[in-house]
């Protein structure tokens, strides 16, 4: 008999509900963190790094397809409501 465990499969996709771009929503749902740590996490990396991190925001906002599907939606909405 053959058992094969079903994963959980996870993607990194932007939150179309996001405050600027989704990216901070979308990366935190991805590793599962509060989408208000990593955005201030951001903003203070922005002053501290001469705001390289924006340019790198802005990539990642180009890069970072869109949820689209139902499946990534609640992903996003689901690590949302965890960390309210």
């Amino acid at each position: 008999m053959d058992i094969r465990m079903r994963r959980e499969s996870k993607s990194l996709r932007r939150d179309p509900q996001g405050v600027i771009g989704g990216v901070c929503g979308g990366v935190a749902a991805f590793f599962g963190v509060s989408p208000s740590k990593l955005r201030l996490a951001v903003v203070i990396l922005a002053f501290l790094t001469f705001f390289t991190i924006v340019i790198l925001y802005i990539g990642l906002w180009l890069i970072i397809p869109r949820a689209a599907t139902e499946t990534e939606l609640s992903q996003i909405r689901e690590n949302r409501e965890k960390y309210k």
